[in-house]
């Protein structure tokens, strides 16, 4: 998914993941290797660029504060980019954790969670 579609589909998910993803480790009660080292996208068309420069547009009320790059900005700050990459985008607050480590906690999280409060929207076990 991409642009507005991805933007839309992730309206009501953005913040409660982002404020999720800052504190995880308080959270679960673990440490998954959550690594907020940020997420540089480029595109190699205009018509790409244009996309993505919708979606920095949707999200920015959302809390997701995309910084937009030319292609010269991108070959000045980082170097290695070729001329075929026409512009991009820094999201500084994304990350990464550990899958092997962060699907297992998750799933003891919300197992916890269900013997807690048995009633609750989505505690029935599939």
């Amino acid at each position: 998914m991409c642009g507005a579609r991805a933007a839309r589909w992730n309206k009501c998910r953005w913040p409660t993941a982002h404020a999720v993803w800052g504190r995880v480790k308080s959270l679960l009660g673990e440490d998954i290797e959550f690594s907020p080292l940020g997420h540089l996208r480029v595109c190699y068309t205009h018509e790409q660029a244009a996309k993505l420069e919708e979606h920095a547009r949707l999200v920015r009320p959302m809390g997701l504060d995309l910084e937009l790059l030319s292609a010269d900005m991108l070959r000045e700050r980082y170097g290695f980019f070729s001329k075929e990459v026409v512009a991009g985008s820094l999201s500084p607050l994304d990350g990464h954790a550990n899958p092997r480590l962060a699907g297992p906690a998750f799933g003891r999280a919300a197992r916890s969670a269900r013997r807690r409060h048995p009633g609750a929207p989505g505690s029935r076990a599939y």
